[in-house]
């Protein structure tokens, strides 16, 4: 059963503004070298959220390292927001890794990428009391 997951596609730009910043690369296309696992994506689940909401989800940007790791991130959004999804979305974001060049063949060194991603607690970590979302 899938716990968590992570949308391995980038998103727009942050704004509009953003995307034509003179001098701002975006990867538009990844190719993941490395993606996290269901396990690595649960353990980074905000403890405190997990007694009240089944999931939620938080989109990151990122600059992408010359070695492919992202960093800085910075949270773009959230959802819900307050429980904490941003935060461990960060933390996510170590165990990514993207290759050097994306699948439209444009290099990734120093672009910024826009990632979604997912977490979803698995029925049987549910308390009876956690709110679905």
């Amino acid at each position: 059963m899938i716990a968590s997951g992570l949308a391995c596609s980038a998103t727009a730009p942050a704004s509009a503004q953003d995307a034509d910043s003179p001098g701002i690369r975006w990867v538009r296309k990844p190719v993941w070298s490395r993606v996290p696992t269901e396990d690595e994506i649960l353990g980074a689940y905000p403890y405190r959220t997990s007694k009240l909401i089944e999931g939620g989800s938080a989109i990151i940007v990122c600059q992408v390292t010359s070695e492919g790791a992202l960093s800085p991130c910075m949270v773009r959004s959230e959802d819900p927001s307050l429980y904490g999804f941003g935060r461990s979305a960060l933390a996510v974001a170590k165990f990514m890794q993207m290759a050097p060049r994306g699948s439209d063949g444009q290099p990734t060194s120093g672009a910024y990428v826009a990632v979604p991603i997912m977490f979803r607690l698995p029925p049987e970590q549910l308390p009876p009391e956690a709110t679905l979302r």
